[in-house]
């Protein structure tokens, strides 16, 4: 384990530990806490050994299972067959849930047209993608990546979802509605748990608005070129009173809003070279003529054919956000 990742798992548990001091100190009886506390205690002291990485059982490294859960002390090798068949089956039906949980791939608002994709790099994702018609011409839109993988970072995901078609019900401005999510997010989750997010609404008129919490840039692209859109706040999740700015952009016809999370232009070519927030704005604005799923297609195309075949080592998630012009390209 690297010593960046130790310092990772040494915050983690520290952190975990004060907190169970606390509980031990108002809670009664406390008996599983402190048997707790000994458990924290006794993977500290480990940390310090050359064998804190590595399974009880086969004594093979397993540093991201660390990482994620640091009072672990075996992978999977321990599960028989069956079992491992059935934390198959339960993978494929958080998958199948998960699913359930999007949007429509298209939607149209009144001039409005989006398209996205949401592509999982293993059985479940960490991204979220939401859209919401008002009925009024206007479209709500959600995309996120919450920090980890696996089903914890799902959860986390449907969760922030819920949250978010909620308050969108309440009717909260944009920047309201970013410090509800974020109070939820770090009032619900362990510390270090947080999710970077980009919420905004497409308006009849044109104008977009959106709080950019900590996520990639996204584009606003027309024949003009293309225009990155940075952060407005931090990720939701890290501090319990963060605010937030809203940014707003109004589009012309035949210009779109690209949104996507950061292991899309994370992706990287056999020379461990990214694709790169650059590399697509360079290939949205080549084909910014092209409709909403034109363009996606395109975008997407261009990160396989960077990464040369390999397969995704992160979730990738693309949203296009048009606005509706006179007519399209084809795609």
């Amino acid at each position: 384990m690297s010593p960046a990742a130790a310092q990772t798992v040494r915050d983690n548990l520290q952190d975990r530990r004060q907190r169970l001091v606390h509980l031990t100190e108002i809670v009664e009886p406390a008996s599983d806490l402190v048997r707790l506390l000994g458990e924290v205690d006794s993977a500290l002291d480990r940390l310090d050994g050359t064998d804190f990485d590595e399974c009880v059982f086969c004594q093979e490294q397993m540093v991201e299972e660390i990482e994620r859960h640091p009072m672990g002390r075996y992978c999977l090798c321990e599960l028989d067959a069956a079992q491992i068949r059935a934390l198959e089956q339960d993978l494929e039906m958080a998958w199948s849930i998960q699913a359930g949980l999007l949007p429509a791939h298209d939607l149209r608002s009144g001039d409005w047209l989006s398209h996205y994709r949401y592509l999982p790099a293993g059985p479940v994702s960490g991204d979220v993608v939401d859209l919401v018609c008002d009925g009024r011409g206007a479209l709500h839109f959600l995309l996120g990546d919450v920090a980890g993988k696996g089903v914890s970072a799902a959860l986390l995901m449907a969760h922030l979802a819920a949250t978010y078609r909620a308050l969108i019900r309440d009717g909260l401005p944009l920047d309201a509605l970013m410090v509800r999510i974020n109070a939820e997010l770090t009032r619900r989750t362990d510390p270090g748990r947080h999710a970077t997010l980009v919420v905004g609404v497409a308006r009849p008129n044109g104008e977009i608005d959106l709080v950019n919490a900590g996520h990639v840039p996204p584009l606003v692209v027309g024949a003009a070129g293309t225009e990155a859109i940075g952060a407005t706040g931090v990720p939701a999740g890290l501090f319990p009173d963060s605010s937030y700015a809203v940014e707003r952009r109004r589009l012309n016809p035949g210009e779109s809003l690209v949104l996507y999370t950061d292991g899309l232009v994370e992706s990287t070519d056999s020379g461990d070279n990214e694709f790169g927030i650059d590399g697509l704005r360079a290939v949205a604005s080549r084909w910014s003529a092209l409709d909403a799923p034109g363009l996606a297609a395109a975008a997407l195309s261009a990160v396989t054919a960077h990464r040369g075949g390999s397969a995704r080592t992160d979730d990738e998630t693309l949203l296009v956000i048009r606005r509706d012009g006179n007519q399209y390209a084809a795609a």
